[in-house]
């Protein structure tokens, strides 16, 4: 097909012929898109874990004066000053 031989009125009409294929091959496209779309999240769902439950916070085991610890964890700063000072964690 030469273009360069169309009329105005021929390139035109074929215009509008590419325009609605285009239309109705991007509308067949996001159906089809959009069906593996919900299959695949069927299958995340189906496939999906149960997320562990979050552990409860721990009880001070350790107390002194308003600071406690749980004995969970870094030893806070308090702790770790009381043992260098030859004190013991008693519970």
């Amino acid at each position: 097909m030469n273009l360069e031989q169309l009329s105005i009125d021929e390139l035109a009409e074929l215009r509008d012929e590419v325009t609605t294929k285009l239309a109705e091959r991007v509308s067949a496209r996001q159906r089809e898109l959009s069906s593996e779309a919900e299959r695949l999240n069927a299958l995340v769902v189906h496939h999906a874990k149960a997320k562990p439950l979050k552990a409860a916070p721990a009880k001070p085991k350790y107390q002194k004066g308003e600071n406690a610890w749980s004995g969970r964890g870094t030893q806070p700063a308090w702790v770790k000053q009381h043992l260098a000072l030859g004190g013991r964690l008693l519970n």
